[in-house]
Parts: structure tokens; C-alpha cells; sequence
């Protein structure tokens, strides 16, 4: 009998308590033999479980190193940013924002133009005095021109020069130079400088847009220190009473909601450069953000007051000819387009102001650094307990895929409330320390057997 609790001794690892199972048969009034092996296996039993912890335990915080180290260093961030832009993919259609009207000028729109009159731009003089003229009919609260114009308006549009030199709610656009890339592109001569507005956006290394810029450092040939979206929205809040202020961590706030800066590593982000005010690009989930409408139904008289009336009307070419197309967390996906517009970009980042301040819809933030590491290590200690607890291959299986589920939906619904969890770090901490475990308990049930 002893032999072969010795034998069955070396199977606890897989079998507990096997060691319990050879019993002697005896007179039930006569004091047990085996009582005293019974009370001695018991310690013995609960110091394995007190061992297998102690495993988990440090698995847990090894991998949870190994992982986050990675991460540290950018190793992660390109699965990340894939595993965010599905989950932006994935978030319900929220509608288009009812304050934003947008006048695309199409490839018809162009080639309906006389060349000489538009000569190498988009939109002409008159098609832009004709445009302006009919929206100001309706009192839009602000009209934004996304499309360059570098050179003085025709002698002949004395109304429209006027209109952009003395309007309070005509904005427009230029480009800052970037270094070894561009020489940017100078604002219109008319536009004032408290009017003007920087349209350059920051694309990740992949080429996907997920940030926009608030402000900025001036520089010429543009030398304004606040982005379009950033000056068409502060237009717009100014009227219902709501200002906008630099706070003494140098973050903008608009209203009570202040919109935090990006640092060099937030979240997935690796050593990025977050130079002026930065933050993550909330966009709204709909196939269009906002109304849309073509340079011929404005021209053709197709404009109704409910459509303008005290909106941000954003007049931008969506013409494939002039290659103002970006790609966004949308453009791996089935939508009607793989591109976005450079318009259509803009009115996403001026939605998110909006809807940020007056919606409450909530801005993309991301846990502490010591918070992103604890929530990787929970899961890390999930997936060790998960090996401890289900021995059977088929078990394993359909519980880790169903805690891979759980994980997706928790990091899925935090994203939908504005945070960003670290999710690519959790799957693999869940793999890797459940791996590790069982490695482990193989090679201790080894060195026993032996």
C-alpha cells in the first residue's frame, strides 16, 4: 500500500488527492490505521494549491513585464492602432451632426467652370461670390472655405472681398511649412488673420489620421496659431456664450470640458510627435458626419433655410482631380468610400468640439501608465488561474476563446464611452501566462515522475 501511494504520489500535479485512493478495509469499531496518513496528506495538499498560487503569481507579473516592456519600446503599436480602428469600425451609427452643413465642388462642379476663370483651383471667383451670396441669404452662423486661395479676389467681386475682409464669420484656410516636406501655402489676401485658421492634420506612420490639432506654434508662410476646426467651432460656441481658454496645464477648454493634450506614449502611441495641442480624433460614427450638398444644388437654388440657418456651412473640393482624400480608422473598411475628404475631415474634427461641449459626448482618453499595467496584469492572472482550473484540452479552449470575447467586449464598451484600454497587451498577457503554466506544471510532473 505504501508503494503505491508513492507511486500515485507523483500524479497530484494532474490528478489531485490521487495519493488518497489506495484505502485499507477493517472492522468500523476498530480505531483507523489510515487515519493519521489522512490528517498528515492534508498539509500536503494545501501546500501544492499554496505552490500552484505562488506560480501564477509570478508568471503573471513576469509576463506582464515581458508584455508592457514590448509595448515601451513600439513593438505593439502598429497591432494596436488596427485593433482601435476596428473597434471605431465596429461602434453603432450615430447619425450625422444637425449644426454642420457641407458644400462639396464635385469633378462635375469643376468641369462645369470655365477654365479661365478658375484657372488651376477648384472654384472660381464668381462660383464663390455666387455661393457665398446664396448662403448668406439664409444666416449660416459660420462659413468656413477649406480650398486655398493664395492670390487677391478680381477686381470685378468688389462684394465678395469685402465680405471676407469685414465678416465676422467668414473663415478660411492656409498651410504651415513643414520642413524637408512643404513650403505650405499662403491665406487669402482678404481674410484677416483673427479669421484664418491652419488646415494641416498629422497622419500616424501608418498614414491613417486618429489625431487632430488644436493649436500650434505660428509659422510661416500661414502664421496662425489655431487649426480650422479649432476656429470654426470657438465661432460657433461664441455666439451661444461659451469661450474658449488655455488652463495653466496648457490644455484648451471650451466650457467646462477641457481637451487634455496628448503625451509622447499615451496608450498605443509610441514616442510620437505631439508637438502643440493634440488630442485623439473621436469620429463620429455615421457615413456622413454631416448634410451634404453639391456646388450645382447650391447654385441651382436647392438650399432651404433649415438646411443653412444658423449652421457651420464648410465649402471643400471632394474632386479626386485635386487628391484631397485622407485615410481614416474607415478606410479598411466596406464603407461607400475608402478615402475621406479633405472637407469631410474637417467637419469631423469640428463635430467633436461641438459634441464634446454640448452633446457631452465623450472625449477618447486612456488610463495612467500604472493603470494601463495593473488592468494587463489582471488579465494576466486570469489566464493563469484559467489553465490551473480546467485541465481538459476542449475546456481550455472554449473558455479562453470565450475570455478573448469578454475581453474584446469590455475593451469594445469602454471605447464607446471614451477609453481607450489596452487591449492587443491583455490578449497576449492571457496567452502567454497561460502557456507559461502549463509549461511549468509539465516539466514539475516530469521531474517527479523521474
Amino acid at each position: 500500500m505504501r508503494e503505491a501511494i508513492v507511486k500515485l504520489q507523483g500524479l497530484e500535479s494532474s490528478f489531485p488527492c490521487a495519493s488518497w485512493l489506495p484505502v485499507m478495509c477493517q472492522n468500523p469499531t476498530v480505531m483507523s490505521l489510515v487515519l493519521a496518513n489522512k490528517v498528515d496528506s492534508q498539509p500536503t495538499s494545501w501546500h501544492a494549491r499554496r505552490n500552484i498560487i505562488g506560480t501564477i503569481f509570478k508568471v503573471s507579473i513576469v509576463t506582464t513585464a515581458l508584455i508592457m516592456g514590448m509595448r515601451s519600446v513600439g513593438m505593439l503599436q502598429s497591432w494596436e492602432l488596427m485593433a482601435f480602428d476596428a473597434m471605431m469600425r465596429s461602434r453603432p451609427d450615430e447619425g450625422q451632426d444637425p449644426r454642420i452643413l457641407v458644400v462639396t465642388v464635385t469633378e462635375a462642379d469643376v468641369r462645369s467652370q470655365p477654365p479661365k476663370e478658375r484657372g488651376g483651383a477648384s472654384l472660381s471667383d464668381r462660383a464663390l461670390a455666387q455661393v457665398v451670396e446664396k448662403l448668406e441669404q439664409f444666416q449660416p452662423r459660420v462659413i468656413g472655405l477649406d480650398i486655398y486661395r493664395e492670390n487677391h479676389v478680381g477686381a470685378e467681386y468688389k462684394k465678395l472681398s469685402r465680405l471676407m475682409q469685414k465678416s465676422d464669420r467668414f473663415f478660411a484656410i492656409c498651410e504651415v511649412s513643414e520642413e524637408n516636406k512643404s513650403s505650405g501655402v499662403s491665406p487669402p489676401p482678404e481674410v484677416p488673420k483673427q479669421n484664418l485658421g491652419f488646415s494641416d492634420v498629422i497622419p500616424d506612420p501608418d498614414g491613417i489620421i486618429r489625431r487632430q490639432i488644436l493649436a500650434m506654434a505660428p509659422a510661416l508662410p500661414c502664421n496662425v496659431d489655431k487649426s480650422f476646426s479649432f476656429q470654426l467651432a470657438n465661432r460657433y460656441l461664441l455666439a451661444l456664450g461659451i469661450q474658449s481658454k488655455l488652463t495653466t496645464e496648457k490644455n484648451w477648454q471650451f466650457g467646462n470640458v477641457v481637451f487634455k493634450n496628448l503625451e509622447s506614449n499615451s496608450g498605443g502611441y509610441h514616442r510620437i510627435d505631439n508637438l502643440g495641442h493634440q488630442v485623439l480624433l473621436n469620429y463620429r460614427s455615421s457615413h456622413q458626419a454631416a448634410t451634404q450638398v453639391t456646388l450645382a444644388d447650391v447654385l441651382n437654388n436647392k438650399l432651404t433655410s433649415d438646411l443653412v440657418k444658423n449652421r457651420i456651412v464648410l465649402i471643400g473640393t471632394s474632386a479626386e482631380s485635386f487628391h484631397d482624400y485622407w485615410s481614416t480608422p474607415y478606410s479598411a473598411s466596406q464603407w461607400s468610400y475608402n478615402q475621406m475628404p479633405g472637407v469631410m475631415l474637417q467637419a469631423q474634427m469640428v463635430s467633436q468640439i461641438l459634441s464634446a461641449v454640448l452633446d457631452n459626448r465623450p472625449l477618447l482618453w486612456m488610463l495612467p501608465k500604472w493603470g494601463e499595467f495593473i488592468w494587463v496584469w489582471g488579465w494576466s492572472l486570469i489566464g493563469g488561474i484559467i489553465i490551473w482550473q480546467f485541465r481538459s484540452w476542449l475546456r481550455l479552449g472554449l473558455v479562453g476563446v470565450a475570455t478573448v470575447c469578454v475581453l474584446y467586449g469590455v475593451s469594445f464598451a469602454a471605447l464607446i464611452q471614451g477609453a481607450w484600454i489596452p487591449l492587443v497587451p491583455s490578449v497576449l498577457v492571457l496567452i502567454v501566462s497561460g502557456v507559461s503554466i502549463i509549461i511549468y506544471t509539465s516539466s514539475s510532473s516530469d521531474q517527479r515522475n523521474q
